[in-house]
Formats: C-alpha cells, structure tokens, sequence
C-alpha cells in the first residue's frame, strides 16, 4: 500500500535539525527506568564467569590472525585491481576485487594495506560526501515526516538535459541528497530515464526531517551539468512494500572512495534498478531476493555471451537475500561476493539496511566498506504488480529506460559491431529477444540452429542462435537477425 503525499521543492528554507541515527541491529541497548516500585530483596551477586587464564591471549592470537589474513587478502585485491590477464578468456581489463577478508579484524587488515598502496602510488582518496556537503550546490530541499511503521521514499522529477550513457563529452549528472545534515545517497541522472527517481530512506524516525538535493559535481564526470528538480513527491510504504524497503540493500558505488575525481559508476557499470524477489517458505517464513541491474559489466561475462544467454548485455545479478520470520524478524542474511559464492552478512546496517560496497568488475559486492564514506546508491525497489518474483524483462516491463542506458553504453564503449570480435557483440538492432522458455523450447530452437521469423511485411527470415542461447537463469535469450533485417522488422 503506497500513500502520497507531495512537497514544493521551492518552500523556504529550515533549520537543520540534528539526527541520531538508529542503533545498528546487533547492538543492545537498554533503559533502565525507576517507577518507584520497592526494590526486592538483596542477592549476593552472581559470580563472573570462568575465565581460563589463557583466554584472552587465545582471543589476541585469533585477532592478530585474522588481522594478518585481512593485509594477505588485501594484498591479492590490490593486485587483481591492477592485472590485466589477457590469456583468460574474460573482457579486457583488470577484475577488481577477489578476496573477502572475514570479520572486522581481518577487514582492519585489509584497510592497513590498501592505505600504503594509495600512499606509495600517490592516490588522493576522495574525500567523505559529508565533509563537501557545504562545497556541492544546494538544488532543492523540502522536509519530509517520518512515520511510525512506514517507510519512506522520495519521488523526483529531475532533468538533466543534454547528457546520457550515449553521449560522449556529456556525461550523466549527479545528485546527492543529505537527511538532516547527514549523507544518505547519491543519484546518477540520465537523459534516458523515462520515470520518476525513487530513492529509499527507509524508515525514518517519526517527526520533520530536513532533506537536501545538491549537485555532486565534485564527483561528476567532466562535462556533466547540474540537475534541475522540479517536483519532489513523499511516498509511504507500508505492508509488504514497507517490509521490502526497509532491508533492501544500499550500494557503495565501484571505485567511489578509491580516489578523488571523477566517480567512475557514473558512466560504466552503473547500477540502474533493483527489484526484489519474494518467497512464501512453507513454514511461515520468507525470502526476499535482492537482484540489481546493472548497465552492463567489464569483468566478467563476455558481451557477446551475455546477449546470447539472457538476450541483451545488462548485467542482472542477485545481490543480497535475507530470510524473515513470520513476525518479520531477521533469521539470516547473505550476500554474493566476486567469486559468486554466498555468505552471511556480517557487515554495517543503516538502521535494517545492509551496505555493501560494488568491489569488482562483474558487479559483485563486499562487506569491506570504504570507513572514511563514499558515493552511495539507495534507489527504491521496483516490483512488478501483482509478481511476486519477476524476471529481469518483467522488470524492463516496468522500467523500460533502462534497456536504452545499456545499449547506449555499449555503443559508447567500443562493445557492438557489424563484425564483432570475441569481446564485442553484434549491434542491438539485429538481436531478438525470444523468452520465456521451457528448457524443451530451449533445446529445440538450439538444436535447429535457430528459428523462422515473420516479419511486419509478410517475409520469413531465419535468426540464428549460439549453441549458449537462452542459458541464463530466467529463460530468455537473444538470436541473430540477417543481415538488412532489424527488430523493429519483426
């Protein structure tokens, strides 16, 4: 259930009201009240627990191990951040982030080592987007009411004219909005978008809270001018779509904090929409999958192989599950790290929301965050009415601007062709789509080489399929038109 409630991005100006962010959840906090009741009588008090003598040097031991772990893993990252490995059959380029250090000591670790390797190869890191809150532009600002139980989104009208994913020299803008004085997220706007930005708050603290959009130019690309907002509408979630907001995943954007300039998720590998992907558990319990879409990916499938596989080269990957009780408690909660493996979220909340960091070149992510802050990504869920687990096109159904940010970003980048190589694919226009498939249906346009096609003006054509087609998860996948023939034919 959506309730709106809209705000003039031109009212007057507020005094900032200071903000105490919510406890994290594995934090116990507990108040104790005198209500004049009489006291009970005195106990002697319990004795401490056993401790054996070596206890804690054990627990040093383990630390310092961990620690240790943390600098070697950290170690390899800094090198896969910077190796190119040609021989591997992956796209050109280094794939970022491969090891996962473990726990806060190891991640301390970690941080020990990527900060002599800025300071030995002289990078600047970027500074915190709360320390240039002053420098960056004031857009808009509105307050906006908490309320209890609901979680709250923001709904912008923005225009950035001129700029796009496909415009060379004109790269898309950036808006950065603060809650009460404090950063919360960063938005990159395109050209291409066709919807209202939705960004996730979460569920704020009931009362007035001060909200302000400001131009992160800072961060931009060169070239990229400031956004203009013209309306700001307030929505608020409650139910399942409150449940769905309040743990969804905020995103460290890819190199946000890694050196100061331009952010480099502004115009690659941009994280474009998340929809969740919900499960009735026959115990009364539930699964709530996270899948963000990306523009595409530099580090890890293949473009070529992408089209084939899921019929275009967005690169849609799970990101974050957590399983809820029947009263909506937290019973675990994993994340996909740059291996593809899935591990238990042991990293920071913001209030119920887990923050991962984007570590790699095929778009997987980290509990290591960036400590000193970095540009994040908070866009509210999609979710496709009345689907409860919809697939990726379901999704561009729904958001359809984002098909066009990903074609355009291959084109920008040199990945499509008329006579593509094994890292580039064919031109957008001569793919077609063809999907859901069962995997019958798969095998046997497989097995034939492809299918006939009937296009508006009555001919047949043959497309073409890979021996990979319609191989992804969701059972869609793109075949090759002839030459002289588009999509727009069919």
């Amino acid at each position: 259930m959506l309730d709106h409630a809209t705000t003039d991005p031109a009212r007057a100006r507020a005094d900032v009201r200071a903000w105490a962010p919510r406890p994290e959840r594995d934090v116990d906090v507990t108040v104790a009240v005198d209500r004049g009741i009489e006291p009970a009588a005195a106990t002697a008090p319990a004795p401490p627990p056993t401790r054996t003598p070596h206890h804690g040097l054990l627990q040093r031991i383990a630390d310092v191990g961990s620690y240790a772990l943390g600098m070697a893993m950290q170690a390899g990252n800094e090198i896969t951040q910077r190796l190119h490995l040609p021989f591997l059959d992956l796209p050109r380029g280094p794939i970022g982030d491969v090891f996962e250090p473990p726990g806060d000591a190891a991640r301390s670790g970690a941080r020990l080592v990527e900060r002599a390797v800025h300071a030995l190869l002289g990078v600047e890191e970027a500074p915190s987007p709360d320390d240039v809150r002053a420098t960056r532009p004031l857009v808009a600002e509105a307050t906006v009411d908490g309320r209890a139980g609901a979680t709250t989104r923001l709904e912008l009208d923005l225009r950035a004219p001129g700029v796009g994913a496909g415009v060379a020299g004109r790269p898309p803008a950036l808006l950065a909005a603060y809650v009460d004085g404090r950063y919360h997220s960063t938005v990159v706007v395109h050209e291409e978008r066709t919807t209202p930005v939705s960004i996730a708050l979460g569920e704020l603290a009931p009362g007035a809270h001060r909200v302000e959009l400001r131009s992160a130019q800072d961060r931009a690309p060169l070239g990229a001018p400031a956004p203009a907002v013209h309306s700001i509408t307030t929505v608020y979630g409650t139910g399942t779509q409150a449940e769905v907001d309040r743990h969804a995943p905020i995103l460290e954007l890819r190199d946000a904090a890694a050196s100061a300039g331009p952010l480099a998720a502004a115009t690659d590998d941009t994280p474009l929409a998340q929809f969740p992907s919900i499960t009735h558990n026959a115990d009364g319990t539930r699964t709530i999958e996270y899948v963000t879409v990306f523009s595409n990916e530099d580090g890890g499938t293949r473009t070529q192989d992408l089209v084939s596989q899921y019929g275009h080269a967005l690169d849609v990957e799970p990101t974050y599950r957590v399983h809820l009780a029947a009263d909506g408690a937290v019973l675990d909660e994993a994340y996909q790290t740059a291996t593809h493996d899935w591990r238990a979220f042991d990293g920071r909340h913001d209030g119920e929301r887990p923050v991962l960091r984007v570590s790699s070149r095929n778009n997987m992510t980290s509990a290591r965050l960036a400590p000193d802050g970095a540009e994040r990504w908070s866009e509210a869920p999609v979710q496709v009415p009345g689907v409860d687990a919809p697939d990726d096109h379901g999704v561009f159904g729904v958001e359809p601007w984002v098909r066009r940010v990903g074609e355009d970003e291959l084109a920008r980048e040199g990945k499509v062709s008329a006579t593509p190589d094994r890292f580039q694919a064919w031109l957008p226009e001569r793919t077609l789509e063809v999907g859901p498939l069962d995997p019958a249906a798969r095998e046997r346009i497989v097995a034939a080489g492809g299918m006939d096609v009937r296009l508006r003006d009555g001919r047949t054509v043959r497309a073409t399929a890979r021996p990979d087609f319609a191989s992804g998860e969701y059972g869609w996948g793109g075949l090759l038109l002839p030459e002289g023939v588009t999509r727009d034919d069919v």
